[in-house]
């Protein structure tokens, strides 16, 4: 590397991080924005579990079952109840209901009480509603002072039960969910208890066979499907992320700032500031990659200590030396992804003539990636010669393969020269376009001209291309 370049590949690292934004998407964003929203996720996720367990739900049951559901309530949830009316209107009864699960550690057993509450309410006798009493229970669920109520019907000698609840509120939603689980539970106890008075096994009955599975994939393998699914996309898009910003701000940015004209005069070739620009663009894409990795890592050390703590060792029994040749060969896979991406962004930021307007230019480009990067959640979709020869898909599914411990040689290879050679493609048709001063230097006037001021147009002008493909 001559002298000439180093000194270029400097100016533009140092001209690239004295821009804020720059610097928040490559720092900033993967860093620190990522692991709170991350944590925030949980923290919210762990406040409603909590509010669902404390919460009271309200509900009235309107059953014709002999008081088969009410008992089995009472019964299994040891509940005092006394009679009351429509919360809001007279007094409620409450019902306690409590679920002892045992926890064993190898030094002590511990016993963890779950408490839920279902305020039961007796305000109609058991039977048909008339269109007066639907109204007022359906305007109870709405107000959301009635969470849940059930009726019943009988059909041939069978009981139907049905919940009436507004799915669209979360505690009359749950309060189903928790009726449902209880008129399950009693469906199985009314079913064996009729086949113990008939003299039949229950259990015999009711599963006369099993299914058992035995899964063959190693430990190995099975992280490696979900990380093959996860990590391949993280990795594109952040590489596109980080190399979003650096490629606008090292061309549009310099054609807004007026600096490209100053850089053109000095004893530098085309190719030298090209070449600076590119790589800086491609060592700040990785450089952002491997932030977004870290912290992504740094999420997974968190989520494997809590897990831990609950007594769960996701990685008890892994062999993490395995992934070695999959870790070196995603390390290539990213090193020339960011060639390419580096060039094909310059290229699309080179033809605008302000920050705001290659941030627009840059947009399909991003829906794009991110598009084709999904391709890491679909099954079956296979890395074959054709498809090895796709940019951007080639390299999501050939991390996702070896991530499965799928090596072959002639795929990996295939994907690699393919990047390397759009790349090198890819930095020749930005050579082009730094040579042509109708993109350079652009006035304003060879865009679309539809939309252009009457008072800007020149008389005898003819239609650009722009307006050519905008037809």
């Amino acid at each position: 590397m001559s002298k000439t370049l180093r000194i270029l590949i400097k100016k533009e690292l140092l001209d690239v991080f004295r821009d804020k934004k720059a610097v928040i998407m490559m720092l900033v964003v993967p860093l620190i924005v990522y692991p709170l929203i991350f944590f925030g996720v949980i923290a919210v996720m762990s406040s409603i579990e909590t509010n669902k367990e404390e919460q009271d739900y309200s509900v009235e049951l309107l059953c014709d079952d002999d008081g088969r559901l009410e008992d089995l309530i009472r019964e299994k949830y040891l509940a005092d109840t006394t009679n009351g009316a429509l919360p809001g209107t007279s007094s409620d009864a409450a019902i306690t209901t409590t679920e002892t699960a045992t926890e064993t550690t190898t030094e002590e057993t511990a016993s963890t009480a779950v408490t839920e509450q279902i305020l039961l309410v007796d305000e109609y006798e058991a039977g048909e509603l008339d269109a007066a009493q639907q109204g007022e229970l359906d305007a109870a669920l709405q107000a959301e002072t009635l969470d849940a109520y059930v009726t019943t019907e009988e059909k041939n000698g069978t009981i139907y039960y049905s919940i009436h609840y507004v799915s669209s509120i979360t505690n009359s939603s749950y309060a189903e969910e928790l009726l449902e689980t209880i008129i399950k539970e009693l469906k199985e106890n009314e079913t064996k208890e009729s086949l113990a008075e008939n003299g039949l096994d229950a259990e015999v009955i009711l599963n006369p066979l099993y299914v058992e599975t035995e899964d063959h994939a190693s430990d190995e393998q099975s992280i490696g499907s979900i990380l093959g699914s996860i990590i391949p996309f993280i990795l594109i898009v952040s590489l596109l992320m980080g190399t979003m910003y650096p490629a606008i701000d090292t061309t549009a940015g310099e054609k807004e700032r007026g600096t490209l004209e100053t850089m053109l005069t000095l004893p530098v070739s085309n190719q030298e500031m090209i070449i600076s620009k590119f790589f800086t663009v491609a060592l700040i894409g990785i450089i952002s990659a491997v932030l977004n990795i870290l912290s992504m890592v740094l999420i997974g050390i968190y989520m494997v200590k809590l897990m831990a703590g609950t007594g769960t060792d996701v990685f008890a029994g892994i062999n993490m030396a395995s992934f070695l040749p999959a870790i070196i060969v995603t390390i290539l896979s990213v090193l020339v992804f960011s060639l390419f991406i580096s060039a094909v962004t310059m290229c699309i930021t080179a033809f605008a003539k302000s920050y705001k307007e290659a941030n627009n230019y840059i947009t399909p480009l991003t829906l794009v990636v991110m598009l084709v990067g999904y391709l890491g959640f679909i099954p079956n979709v296979e890395l074959s010669a054709n498809m090895a020869l796709v940019p951007v898909a080639n390299i999501v599914l050939l991390i996702k393969n070896l991530l499965l411990f799928k090596f072959d040689l002639k795929i990996v290879a295939l994907v690699l020269i393919s990047n390397v050679i759009y790349a090198f493609a890819a930095v020749f048709i930005l050579s082009r376009i730094y040579r042509s001063e109708s993109v350079m230097f652009d006035d304003g006037r060879n865009g679309i001209q539809l939309f252009e001021r009457r008072s800007n147009m020149k008389k005898g002008g003819i239609p650009t291309t722009g307006d050519a493909w905008l037809l």
